[in-house]
Parts: structure tokens; C-alpha cells; sequence
């Protein structure tokens, strides 16, 4: 397992598995898998999902396709890959983002459903395992980005 090292404000993933479930491990058969997911996501996952199997769909295009959304179905075709053919229970999360990790280690719930800094956790490492970081330092680029033909936005250049 790979903790939490180096540089902070890094977003780490688009999950952190609370480390072996408190010490058991998580088998299909014993319980479902909680997922904290902010009630706006969770809808419009569910909006998105419709009655597709979440483990056919390849095309992350549509109305309620975002960035969070896709992140979830993502994650949880990385789970089905990955062996676990369990039931996922969705939790409604709260709005505060510490007490969402505060419930994390806890162990009411497994995963959080949204990326998480690495900053967030420190002094906490014990309690969650980390994945290696998908955005590596130095390669996003924060920026606003317009089309060429929007003339409102690009009058406000400098």
C-alpha cells in the first residue's frame, strides 16, 4: 500500500478506500459497499446510469454527463473489474467535507465517492489507503478556456 508522502494539495483520486474496512475484509456476502456521494451527483448519477448496466457503458457524453458523475460510474466499473460483485449502497453525504472524512474513519462508510487532497488526511494515515496520484504534479493547468467565437469572454482578456 502506498500512504500519503510529498507534496500536498495534490488530489490524489477519485477515491480513498478506508484502510481494510477496520481491519476486516469486504466480502460480497457480508455487506454492501457504502459510498459517501454529495445528493446532487448521486441524482444526476442516476439520471445518467438510467437503466444501463453501469459496467456497459462506454460513452460518458449526454445530459447529465460531468466530471463528478463520470467519476463515480468510473469508479465503480474499476470496482466490478477489479472482483467486487457486491451490492453499493449510496450515502448521502454531508455538506461538510471534514466531517465526510471524519465518517470515513469512522468506518460508516468505505469510500468516498469524489477526489479527496492529500493534504486532508495528514496525520491521519492510519486510517486510509491512498491510491497513487492521477493528476502528477505539474500537469493540470488551471486556466479559463473559451470558445474562439465567444466574444464576451474574450473581451475580458488582458
Amino acid at each position: 500500500m502506498t500512504y500519503f508522502k510529498s507534496k500536498p494539495l495534490l488530489c490524489y483520486s477519485v477515491l480513498i478506500l478506508m484502510c481494510l474496512f477496520a481491519g476486516e475484509s469486504i466480502h460480497a456476502e457480508d455487506k454492501a459497499l457504502t459510498v459517501l456521494v454529495p445528493k446532487n451527483i448521486r441524482e444526476d448519477f442516476m439520471a445518467f446510469v438510467g437503466e444501463r448496466s453501469i459496467i456497459s457503458i462506454d460513452r460518458y457524453q449526454g445530459k447529465y454527463a460531468r466530471r463528478e458523475v463520470i467519476e463515480l460510474v468510473l469508479l465503480y466499473q474499476a470496482l466490478y473489474l477489479g472482483g467486487y460483485q457486491g451490492n453499493i449502497t449510496h450515502t448521502v453525504q454531508a455538506t461538510d467535507y471534514r466531517r465526510n472524512l471524519q465518517l470515513l474513519g469512522e468506518g460508516k462508510a468505505v469510500i468516498y465517492g469524489t477526489p479527496v487532497w492529500g493534504e486532508s488526511i495528514v496525520g491521519k494515515e492510519n486510517l486510509f489507503w491512498l491510491s497513487e496520484a492521477l493528476v502528477k504534479d505539474g500537469e493540470f493547468v488551471v486556466g479559463l478556456y473559451t470558445a474562439e467565437n465567444n466574444l464576451r469572454a474574450l473581451a475580458g482578456r488582458h
